[in-house]
Order: structure tokens, then sequence, then C-alpha cells
């Protein structure tokens, strides 16, 4: 193609870099112009962005998103306004080892089907994503098929979104799961209707994360 062009964006940190859309325009003699349509990213957002124009039949559209860290890192059950519990654990691997920010500590279950682990904020809060890591070891006990879900009171449950295959995991390896969700709950939970082969559910690590900003 004709008119290339190039584009800098400069970052104080990326974490992710979700997708680049590229468009074409068709000018009068056939000659192919090709544009930067849309990019998006995950991580903080960009301080500066710069895209030259490739033609004036198009303006280039870039979007930044931003999700942060909601849940916390705990050092026990219940912190700041935070707890963690979960429908059973197994010895000492207690729920709120799997916010401890450690995968040698996590939770596990007494069972390795229908099972969850629950954290309460403070306030009602949107999630958009949870990213489960694997302990560092028995990785067949993650979860398989799971879904995330919301409460107002702790005792009603809405379905958000359900997972049927989560994918193999291996030992220490971390999975992200976006879902569409605009309704700020107190209370989530991931329930777990089954895992990945193991005698019992376990979850190394567990972060909900939502999306505070996006800029178009």
């Amino acid at each position: 193609y004709e008119n290339w062009t190039t584009f800098s964006i400069n970052f104080g940190v990326l974490y992710l870099l979700k997708s680049i859309r590229f468009g074409v325009d068709n000018y009068a003699g056939g000659m192919d112009h090709t544009y930067i349509e849309e990019v998006s990213f995950y991580g903080y957002k960009a301080s500066e962005i710069t895209v030259p124009a490739v033609s004036t039949l198009a303006e280039s559209l870039l979007r930044t998103v931003v999700y942060t860290q909601t849940s916390p890192i705990l050092s026990s059950a219940s912190e700041n306004g935070y707890t963690a519990s979960a429908s059973s654990e197994q010895g000492t691997a207690y729920a709120y080892k799997a916010f401890s920010g450690n995968t040698t500590a996590f939770w596990e279950a007494a069972t390795a089907a229908n099972e969850w682990i629950k954290l309460a904020f403070p306030s009602a809060v949107i999630i958009n994503r949870i990213k489960m890591t694997a302990a560092s070891a028995d990785a067949n006990k993650m979860p398989d098929r799971f879904k995330i879900q919301g409460s107002n009171d702790n005792t009603d449950w809405v379905d958000i979104h359900e997972w049927i295959d989560s994918g193999t995991w291996i030992n220490n390896e971390s999975f992200s799961f976006d879902f569409e969700n605009s309704t700020a709950y107190p209370w989530y939970r991931v329930y777990v209707l089954n895992n990945q082969g193991g005698a019992r559910i376990m979850i190394g690590e567990l972060s909900l994360l939502t999306i505070p900003i996006e800029s178009i």
C-alpha cells in the first residue's frame, strides 16, 4: 500500500495490548490508503498519543481502557471492610489466602464441584474482569466451569456470566476473564461448578477488577 504511517505512544506503564484495527480508504484512481481506525489497551491511561493522519477521509480513533485492582491483598479473613469467605475450606487453606498475593498460599475447598469463594466489599462496586492464578502445585484443581455472581444482600445471587470451559491450567499460570456488567454489587462470588479433574477445587490467586476510566 501507499502512504503507510507510523504512530508513537508514550506510556507510564502498559499492561496489555488489546487490539489494533486498520481501515482502508479508496481514493479516486483506485489507490488504497491504510489507516489506524482503533487501538485499545489495558493498562494505565496513555499520557500522550500521536497518530499522524493518513488521509482526510477518516480520523484515527484511539481508545484506552484502564483496569484497576479492586479486590485487596488480605492477610486475614476480614480487613478494612473486606471479608473473604467460602462454601468450605480444606484444613488451613482459607478463602482469604486466594487474596494474599502469593500462590504458595491458596484457597482449597473440600470437594471438586459446586463450591464458591466470596468477597464482601465495603461498598457496592462494578466488577468487569476476574483474574485467576493457579497455585504452585495441583493445577488440575483449578476451575473448569464456573460463574461470577453478584448480590445486594448476601442471600439472593445474580448470575452475571458463566464460563463453560476455562481451558487447561498449569502451575502458577494466570488467566483473565472479561464480562459485561453495569451493576454495582457489594458482594461477589466465584461459583465453581466443576474443576479440571482434581480431588478438590483450588484457586491460588483471585483478583476482581473494574474499569473506572474509558476515554475516547
